[in-house]
């Protein structure tokens, strides 16, 4: 039983929407709790209430972009529903790791924070169709990307992403489409990248690669459109590159 006097999460936290937006002033309890989307943005955020969590029945999309939140909580893992999560141009360092139990979502947008790694449990978004994490200060991507079978678009460009830190495993998202990995500090890619026969836009421009492997070639013959990359001048040559 309630203790009368005290507020419920969803309670507190309608108080704290009808505070921040005008179009909330008048939100009811009940329109709350059927809410299936929910546009935060360009609203100078700096934090969340950790019960946005209770948001967990209807909610399927959530716009937080352009805001300057630092963090989020980890209660919004709890929104079992979301298939649209919308973070783009905050100043994230980090996000909680709950987030991979978001086991519905189709499409997170990371791009233009501050993260430096990859968030864990990223690996458990078995139906994720695009991924966007351009414009971070990531320097390696997980091996367990590779669950991510339903994956169609890989953004990384705008990272500091070092050699050797894109994994062999990425052959595993076999229906990749759109992969972009332009302006990191790659001097090299996996051969398996080749393997990608649906891949059909590839961008590797402004990186330090003196080569690409020769498996690249197996792209053009598939469905590539678009091939975006530069070398570096180089003055040895190898068979094993093109």
């Amino acid at each position: 039983m309630r203790m009368l006097g005290f507020p419920t999460p969803c309670e507190h936290l309608l108080a704290w929407l009808r505070a921040r937006r005008r179009q909330f002033q008048y939100l009811e309890m009940k329109k709350l709790e059927q809410m299936k989307a929910m546009i935060l943005d360009y609203d100078e955020l700096t934090s969340l209430p950790e019960e946005i969590g209770n948001l967990n029945r209807e909610l399927q999309m959530l716009f937080l972009n352009h805001n300057v939140l630092t963090s989020v909580p980890k209660e919004l893992g709890n929104i079992k529903q979301l298939i649209f999560l919308e973070l783009s141009t905050n100043k994230l360092t980090s996000v909680p790791e709950e987030i991979g139990n978001l086991e519905l979502l189709r499409i997170l947008k990371l791009d233009n924070n501050e993260l430096t790694s990859v968030p864990r449990g990223i690996g458990n978004l078995g139906q994720l169709r695009r991924l966007h994490l351009s414009n971070n200060k990531l320097t390696s991507v997980p091996k367990d990307i590779r669950n991510l079978k339903h994956l169609k678009k890989l953004y990384l460009g705008n990272n500091k992403l070092l050699n050797n830190t894109v994994p062999k495993e990425i052959v595993n998202l076999t229906r990749l489409q759109f992969l972009c990995l332009k302006s990191n500090r790659l001097k090299s890619v996996p051969k398996e990248i080749g393997n990608l026969e649906q891949l059909e836009r590839f961008y590797l421009s402004n990186n330090k690669l003196t080569s690409v492997p020769k498996e690249i070639g197996n792209l053009i013959y598939r469905k590539l459109e678009q091939f975006d990359f530069d070398c570096m001048i180089s003055d040895e040559s190898s068979s094993e590159s093109w």
